[in-house]
């Protein structure tokens, strides 16, 4: 059937386009995506052929039930939309080449660059009424954008370490997020992306460029303190720290509350509304925010997924399988885990799906090389469920 193996082989361009238009047209794409999949009996049985696919819909139940005990009804539709865009990280991760994931990353950097054009429109708009105005683009806030600017400055740097064709899309790409990250005026966005480019250079190995990298950070930072003008915002360093402290302290009472399960996806505006405190989305903070919405319980069974997908990344690091993906993937989970300490900006639709993308490359399997024995998951996890085939 022409139309359908069009139609599938249409999803992954169509998802990563998606993901750099508002968030509600991602929103949608990731619901038709994961409806598509569980309703079509040849991509169900790809999805869930791999074990730990099939057992990871499990733990995610429970936080349905939790946010509905605790009538966290935007924690059931957050969680929702999480199950939806899993099934399709799992169905990217099921069709993952070599050739598809470049050609993904390709527009990614073409969209980016889209967007950064955008960001400065916004910013050239909103000028004369304030001149410190903070440019989302075509996200929902500026601290989004910022993520999302540091994991394309990540994924142009990889480009241009490893692919030579088309290496002027690519310096373009990363001085369009560069751009970006400077509009859009997240400080820890910013931290997040010296830390991680400069790892993922020792990585790769690049001696020379962490040098200069280190130089350029070096001579910028003087700079601003020379000219403090040129980056206002930091002027609010010790306000934005005060308020993170409040934020903290309002989610370490929420936990204690209820440290088993959590309230569910979204749960500090509960905690606030009964503890007080500074209103906000979340926890500013990856580890409170986890432990807020699932608990010590969900946040154990995440860790040991975690820990899981960590040690098979390094198994085929270490056995020279998809090297450079492996260390992009490290790079962009290395973001994550540092911007994690201010901010939870992954915990978001467009941000998150885009993470999970990038994770999908784990997925690819050369042909010249099969993985590991070692990479077997436990044979409780390679019993089948017959229930989602």
């Amino acid at each position: 059937m022409p139309a359908w193996s069009f139609l599938v082989s249409a999803i992954p361009i169509v998802l990563t386009v998606s993901i750099f238009l508002p968030y509600y047209v991602t929103e949608t794409v990731v619901y038709l995506i994961a409806g598509l999949v569980v309703c079509s009996r040849e991509l169900r049985e790809r999805v869930f052929d791999n074990p730990w696919a099939s057992w990871l819909v499990l733990p995610m139940l429970i936080p349905f039930y939790v946010a509905a005990f605790y009538h966290n009804y935007n924690g059931i539709r957050e969680m929702a939309l999480l199950l939806a865009a899993v099934i399709c990280a799992m169905y990217l991760r099921s069709i993952m080449t070599r050739e598809l994931f470049g050609r993904l990353l390709h527009i990614a950097c073409l969209c980016s660059i889209a967007c950064a054009g955008v960001a400065v429109g916004q910013k050239v708009l909103m000028w004369s009424d304030n001149p410190f105005f903070r440019p989302e683009s075509m996200f929902f806030n500026a601290n989004y954008y910022g993520t999302m600017a540091v994991f394309m400055v990540l994924v142009g740097t990889y480009q241009i370490l490893n692919h030579a064709r088309f290496r002027w899309v690519y310096l373009v790409t990363v001085f369009a997020n560069l751009l970006g990250l400077y509009l859009c005026g997240s400080m820890s966005s910013l931290a997040t992306m010296i830390i991680s480019v400069m790892a993922m250079l020792l990585m790769f190995r690049r001696k020379k460029l962490v040098i200069i990298g280190a130089f350029l950070v070096l001579a910028g930072g003087i700079l601003v303190m020379l000219v403090p003008e040129l980056y206002p915002r930091l002027g609010d360093v010790e306000d934005t720290f005060g308020s993170r402290v409040t934020i903290w302290s309002t989610a370490l009472k929420g936990i204690m509350e209820t440290p088993l399960f959590g309230r569910g996806p979204k749960a500090y505006p509960l905690a606030y509304a009964q503890f007080g405190g500074y209103d906000t989305y979340h926890c500013h903070n990856l580890l409170l925010d986890t432990l807020l919405n699932f608990g010590i319980v969900g946040t154990g069974l995440l860790s040991g997924f975690v820990i899981c997908q960590a040690r098979q990344l390094y198994l085929r690091y270490k056995n020279y399988i998809c090297r450079e993906q492996c260390i992009l993937i490290a790079a962009v989970s290395l973001a994550v885990l540092v911007h994690g300490i201010t901010d939870v900006t992954v915990f978001w639709i467009q941000t998150g799906m885009f993470f999970l993308l990038l994770f999908s490359a784990s997925g690819i399997q050369p042909a010249w090389r099969t993985i590991p024995r070692r990479l077997t998951v436990p044979r409780v996890l390679s019993m089948p469920a017959p229930f989602l085939r």
